[in-house]
């Protein structure tokens, strides 16, 4: 095993489980600070944190899942599948606002661990555009620049 595969073993078993379950522990301590506090901040609040903690659990359930949805995407019907991509798209585009509403409200309680949430989640995004730029160069046999 050389250090590459070492290191993505590690993180797929182990940092980003872990990270993902600090993610859904912060998002309790969250909702529980909004429950107990009073204002027209706590409807707005309860929304945000509701679309991004389906949003966290749907991310939870793909990675953990992976094989199975994909066997399960091979399966359907390609109107299905086209319909599951437009809305994946839409998640795609609305999810990066639902975290800068999250951010912002943890950036109220403690900046560090917001600060260092943020950038683990947009360092996870640019390993996923990297990954996804060397798929596509692949598939159509261009040198990389």
């Amino acid at each position: 095993m050389d250090r590459k595969e070492f290191l993505l073993n590690l993180w797929r078993k182990w940092l980003k489980p872990i990270l993902m379950i600090i993610s859904v522990i912060i998002c309790v301590i969250f909702v529980y600070r909004v429950f107990s506090e009073n204002g027209s901040q706590r409807k707005i609040s309860l929304l945000v944190v509701g679309i991004g903690a389906v949003m966290l659990i749907a991310q939870m359930f793909q990675t953990v899942f992976e094989k199975f949805i994909t066997k399960i995407k091979q399966k359907l019907s390609p109107s299905v599948r086209y319909w599951m991509s437009i809305c994946l798209m839409v998640i795609d585009y609305v999810a990066p606002i639902i975290l800068g509403m999250m951010a912002y409200h943890f950036w109220k309680v403690d900046w560090f661990l917001t600060a260092s949430v943020l950038t683990i989640l947009i360092v996870n995004q640019v390993f996923k555009i990297i990954k996804e730029n060397k798929v596509s160069r692949a598939e159509t046999n261009q040198p990389p620049q």
